[in-house]
């Protein structure tokens, strides 16, 4: 029995987020010494201070942003959607599964500005230093919903 290697294919709101991603982190690598790049990145980041005054969009929006420094984040953030949320989208279309990845970032980061507020100044490492970004948040809830839906089935990781 030959092994295949097929690529999942994702829907439209799935590549619309890839689209809005990577352009974003592209856009802001090359950019980000500008004005317009900090601007754009600080405008969307989650700032612990700017949420608590209202600014709670930046709960969701933190989750488009990677690394202005390395293409690193941006690439294995693109891989970790683009892998795992295929087949969530297929199952779930595309509306749930972007309600779904936005709740988890939002979740994420009101998680850590909790966590920021009620943590006692010694313990340091649980204290937001000044703003979060990314989706890590959205990426390990979507493992961990992908694996939910999937629990019959198996990873295989080498070929025989």
């Amino acid at each position: 029995m030959q092994p295949s290697l097929a690529f999942p294919r994702p829907g439209p709101a799935l590549k619309g987020l890839l689209i809005v991603v990577g352009v974003l982190g592209v856009g802001l690598a090359l950019f980000f010494r500008t004005g317009v790049g900090q601007f754009v990145f600080q405008t969307l980041a989650c700032v612990p201070e700017h949420v608590l005054h209202g600014q709670v969009w930046r709960l969701v929006t933190s989750g488009l942003l990677t690394s202005p420094d390395s293409y690193g984040h941006l690439i294995f953030t693109l891989l970790g959607l683009y892998f795992l949320s295929t087949d969530l989208e297929q199952r779930w279309g595309g509306r749930r599964l972007l309600v779904f990845l936005a709740t988890a970032v939002a979740l994420g980061n009101g998680l850590a500005i909790l966590v920021d507020l009620i943590a006692p100044a010694a313990l340091s490492t649980f204290h937001v230093r000044s703003f979060m970004f990314g989706p890590e948040a959205a990426i390990g809830a979507t493992a961990v919903a992908w694996a939910q839906m999937n629990a019959d089935r198996q990873i295989l990781l080498r070929s025989e």
